[in-house]
């Protein structure tokens, strides 16, 4: 074939398979894949997006992110509440929480850094032996915009009483 289109589910096993097919199609048999690898690999992984945001100095909500437990608990010993948990994987408010309560972020992180880990929406993926958090900010709504290159194609306001502001959820 000249050229694949991939368009995977939004599942972890389905991502990860065209993950690996789509580096395997473009970087290593050469042939043009959309999207490609240099476009696919940040897909539903906040933490590849968190170091791409930060090395290109773009705007975002302060995460903090760790695979240190002891790291982990310093942090939010001295963090100001509230503050949100997500899992790297997800979309539309799922595997995210909000901590108001210094005893619930503890027990979280406790579990995260467990054995068993927490249960994310996927069935059988946890959030496990890492902490992503970011801070809360708290809007009445939110600006969702869609580029291509560095033009606007599609912009439009998500708006819910919830503090998730998510099409998913009706916003």
């Amino acid at each position: 074939h000249d050229c694949y289109l991939w368009r995977p589910w939004h599942v972890p096993w389905d991502r990860d398979d065209a993950k690996q097919k789509i580096q395997f199609l473009d970087k290593v048999l050469g042939k043009v894949v959309f999207p490609n690898w240099d476009m696919y690999w940040l897909y539903d992984d906040k933490i590849a997006q968190l170091f791409v945001m930060e090395a290109l100095k773009m705007p975002h909500p302060f995460t903090f992110y760790t695979r240190d437990k002891k790291e982990a608990t310093k942090f939010i010993d001295s963090y100001q509440l509230p503050i949100i948990s997500k899992s790297s994987e997800g979309a539309c408010g799922d595997n995210v929480k909000l901590f108001e309560s210094r005893k619930d972020l503890e027990k979280h992180v406790k579990t995260i850094f467990s054995r068993r880990g927490i249960p994310t929406y996927f069935p059988g993926r946890h959030q496990q032996m890492y902490l992503y958090l970011q801070e809360f900010v708290p809007v009445e709504r939110d600006l969702r915009l869609i580029t291509i290159g560095d033009k606007v194609e599609l912009a439009f306001w998500r708006e819910a009483q919830d503090w998730k502001k998510n099409i998913s959820k009706g916003a």
